[in-house]
C-alpha cells in the first residue's frame, strides 16, 4: 500500500476512534440524565385505559414476599409470689411461634388526574408448625396478664367509677375467676381469641338491654365494654382489611410516590387517642413503598396502622442483600422516649398515679429548694434534663408519674379507628432501649440491639426498593398494687410483659435477580463499556496518529535523499 494509502486508512481508524469515544462518553453522560426519567416512569402507580395495571403496581398490590411473623411469650413463673406478696416476676421466653402473612391491596380506585389511589390492605395469617421451635404447639398454654381484667381495673380509674359500681364490679371480677395473671392457649390469645368471663357478662347485659331497651349494662358498669365477643390481642384481626388509604401515585413527583393522604378518611388521627397535633399527624408511607435515589442524609416518614401512629427511619449504615447494594435505615431510640418534648403527645396518662420505676430517675439525694428560689429559675420541670434539679421531684409531674424511655401506651385496636379495647404499652422487644430500671423490673429480661432494634428497614437506594426488613414489637400491660381492689391489693407495681413478636419481610428469589439486572448489573455494564470505548477509542487514535506521523516523517525523509 502506498504512503498516501496508509495515511489514509489511518485517519479513517482515528475518525472510528473519536466516533467510539463520543459513544463511550455519550454512554456514561447520558444514560446517568436518561435512566432516572425511565425508572422514575416505570415506578409510578398507574393503570391503563382498560384497568390493566403497571408492573410495579401489580407488584405493589400483591407483594412478592416472604413475610414471617415470629411470637415469642412471656411465661410467668412464679404467679403466686407475685399476686400475694408482690415479688418480682420471673418469666421465661418460649418461642418462636410463628405465623406466615400474605397481604392483597384491593378494591383500588384512582383519581381523575392519576395522582392518586385509593386502597384497603387485606391481611391472612396462617400458623406455620414446622417453622416454629421445636416444642412449640398451637394448642401450648402460657401465662401472662390477664388483659381483660386489668382493663376493667383502669377502666373504673378514668370513668372515677365509686361507691356501689366500683364495689359490683370487684366482687363479679373475683366471683368470675378474673385475677391479673392467668393461663391461655397460644392460639386463642394472638387471633382466635378465648372466652372471657367478664366479656361473657357484658354481651349478655348488652343483648338484655336490646330486648327490654333499658341499658341495664351502662347501669351497672358504668364505663365502655369493648365490642368483642372473645378476648385476645388480635381478635377479628386475621383475613380482614386494615382501614383505608388514599396515597400519592408519584405521577407528578416520584418522591412523593406513596405518601399517606388519608387513612380511615383522617387526614391526622383522633384526639381521643394523642393530644398534641405532632403526635396525631399521618406522615410518610405506609412502608411498602419509598421514593427512588434515596440519599443516607434523608430521613423516612412511616405510618404504622398496627402501631397507630407514625415513626421516623434514620440512615444507619451501607449494607449488601443478595448481592445488591441497600442503605440500612432503623428507628431512633427517640422514638419511643416519651419525656421528650416532642413526643408529649404519645406519654402514658398514668391516671392510676403509679411510680412503676421508684429509682428513675437515677437522681442523687438533694435537699429540695425553696417554691420562692425555684419560681425566681422558672425551671420546667417536664423536660428530662431537669427532673433531678432540687426544684423538680423526678419522675413526677403534674400529679402523676411520668414513665421512662422506651414505652408508650396502645391507643387503638391494631390497624382500626377502634379505642384499644384493653390497657397495654408498646416497647423494643425486652425493654431495649430503656433504662435498666426498667430492664430490671422483670427477671428474665434480656435485651440485645441484634435481636430486639425495633425497626430495620433495608433498602435499595436506586429504585427505593425494600430489600429486606424488619419490625420488632413487645406487648406489655400494667399492673399495679391498689389497696382499694381485693385482686390488686399485693401485686407490685409493674410494667408486665406478655410477648413480643418479630415480622421478617424478605423477597421471593426470582425478585432479587429482577432487581439486580437493571439497579445493579446494567449500570455496571454501561460504565465498564462506556470506559473500554473510550479507553479503546484513544488508543486508536493514538496509534492512527502515531502511524501517520511516521509515514510523513518517512516521506519528508525520502525527499531529503
Amino acid at each position: 500500500m502506498s504512503g498516501k494509502g496508509k495515511v489514509t486508512c489511518c485517519a479513517v481508524c482515528g475518525g472510528c476512534g473519536v466516533l467510539l469515544t463520543l459513544v463511550g462518553i455519550s454512554m456514561l453522560v447520558v444514560f446517568p440524565l436518561v435512566f432516572p426519567s425511565i425508572m422514575k416512569s416505570e415506578l409510578t402507580l398507574q393503570a391503563d385505559s382498560e384497568g390493566q395495571l403497571s408492573q410495579t403496581t401489580f407488584y405493589w398490590t400483591q407483594p412478592p414476599i416472604n413475610n414471617v411473623f415470629s411470637f415469642y411469650f412471656f411465661d410467668i413463673q412464679n404467679v403466686a409470689d407475685i399476686s400475694f406478696y408482690g415479688k418480682t416476676p420471673i418469666v421465661t421466653e418460649v418461642g418462636p411461634y410463628v405465623y406466615r402473612e400474605t397481604e392483597h391491596k384491593r378494591n383500588l380506585s384512582w383519581s381523575g388526574d392519576g395522582r392518586r389511589v385509593w386502597y384497603q390492605n387485606y391481611k391472612t395469617w396462617t400458623f406455620d408448625r414446622n417453622a416454629s421451635c421445636a416444642t412449640c404447639e398451637y394448642e401450648d398454654y402460657v401465662t401472662v396478664p390477664n388483659a381483660a381484667m386489668i382493663a376493667a381495673i383502669a377502666n373504673m380509674n378514668e370513668y372515677n367509677v365509686t361507691g356501689i359500681h366500683k364495689m359490683i364490679i370487684q366482687v363479679g371480677l373475683l366471683i368470675m375467676g378474673e385475677y391479673p395473671i392467668r393461663t391461655v392457649r397460644v392460639g386463642d390469645l394472638l387471633f382466635d381469641g378465648y372466652e372471657d368471663p367478664l366479656l361473657d357478662v357484658a354481651n349478655k347485659l348488652k343483648d338484655i338491654s336490646d330486648v327490654i331497651g333499658y341499658d341495664i349494662l351502662k347501669a351497672i358498669i358504668p364505663f365502655p365494654i369493648p365490642p368483642l365477643k372473645k378476648m385476645g390481642y388480635f381478635v377479628n384481626y386475621n383475613n380482614s382489611a386494615d382501614e383505608s388509604y388514599w396515597i400519592n401515585t408519584g405521577k407528578d413527583d416520584s418522591d412523593n410516590i406513596g405518601h399517606i393522604y388519608t387513612w380511615a378518611n383522617l387526614t391526622e388521627l383522633p384526639s381521643e387517642w394523642y393530644p398534641t397535633s405532632e403526635a396525631r399527624a399521618i406522615k410518610g408511607s405506609d412502608g411498602s413503598l419509598y421514593a427512588p435515589y434515596l440519599t443516607k442524609s434523608r430521613q423516612l416518614n412511616q405510618f404504622n396502622s398496627f402501631l397507630c401512629r407514625s415513626l421516623s427511619l434514620d440512615y444507619n449504615e451501607e449494607t449488601v442483600v443478595r448481592d445488591i447494594p441497600a442503605l440500612r435505615f432503623q428507628s431512633p431510640s427517640s422514638i419511643y422516649d416519651t419525656t421528650l418534648p416532642e413526643n408529649a403527645g404519645f406519654r402514658y396518662a398514668n391516671l392510676e398515679k403509679t411510680d412503676y420505676y421508684p429509682t428513675w430517675p437515677d437522681c442523687p439525694n438533694s435537699t429540695r429548694s425553696s417554691p420562692e428560689s425555684c419560681a425566681a429559675l422558672n425551671l420546667d420541670c417536664k423536660v428530662p434534663d431537669n427532673y433531678c434539679s432540687s426544684c423538680c421531684n423526678g419522675s413526677l409531674i403534674d400529679g402523676t408519674y411520668q414513665l421512662p424511655p422506651g414505652m408508650f401506651p396502645l391507643k387503638c385496636f391494631p390497624g382500626k379507628v377502634e379505642s384499644a379495647p384493653f390497657s397495654a404499652m408498646f416497647s423494643a422487644p425486652h425493654f431495649f432501649d430503656a433504662p435498666p430500671a426498667v430492664v430490671a423490673s422483670v427477671t428474665g429480661m434480656k435485651p440485645n440491639a441484634d435481636f430486639h432494634t425495633p425497626i430495620v428497614w433495608d433498602i435499595e437506594p436506586t429504585s427505593g426498593t425494600t430489600l429486606e426488613a424488619r419490625f420488632r414489637l413487645q406487648v406489655s400491660i400494667p399492673m399495679y398494687k391498689d389497696p382499694k381492689v381485693i385482686s390488686l391489693m399485693h401485686v407490685p407495681n409493674v410494667i408486665l410483659p406478655s410477648f413480643w413478636m418479630e415480622s421478617h419481610v424478605v423477597l421471593h428469589d426470582n425478585m432479587y435477580s429482577t432487581l439486580y439486572l437493571p439497579f445493579v448489573l446494567l449500570p455496571k455494564l454501561v460504565m465498564g463499556i462506556g470506559i473500554g470505548l473510550i479507553v479503546v477509542s484513544l488508543l486508536i487514535i493514538a496509534l492512527s496518529c502515531f502511524v501517520i506521523y511516521r509515514i510523513k516523517r518517512q516521506g519528508k525523509h525520502q525527499e531529503t535523499l
